[in-house]
């Protein structure tokens, strides 16, 4: 039988924390991540942190599609691919807001 592995080379490696990092990332539809459709988060792009918005979650496996608020289309839409920290974390300017409160009030009837 035939059998995938991955092999670090390397001195001092966490090998418990590689681990954990891999099976972190296995595609999980039903997982509960941080931040919902809307949310104002950062995102790590290109070596610097972009505030944009959360537009979708898991779409084709990758946790989060944020649009960039800084950036004109077509370049405004980045994925994160991880759901952690190091790759999107929360906007603390808008820090508990989310994009529907920006919206004007739906019509009385």
């Amino acid at each position: 039988a035939r059998t995938n592995r991955f092999v670090f080379i390397g001195k001092g490696l966490n090998h418990q924390y590689l681990k954990s990092g891999f099976e972190y990332c296995k595609y999980q539809e039903d997982r509960q991540l941080r931040f919902p459709i809307g949310t104002f988060v950062l995102a790590y792009v290109g070596q610097r942190w972009e505030p944009g918005v959360v537009t979708d979650q898991w779409e084709h496996g990758i946790p989060y599609r944020v649009q960039l608020l800084n950036h004109p289309p077509p370049r405004n839409e980045v994925f994160a691919p991880i759901d952690t920290d190091d790759c999107i974390r929360i906007s603390p300017a808008y820090d508990g807001m989310e994009m529907q409160a920006q919206l004007p009030p739906p019509a009385q009837e």
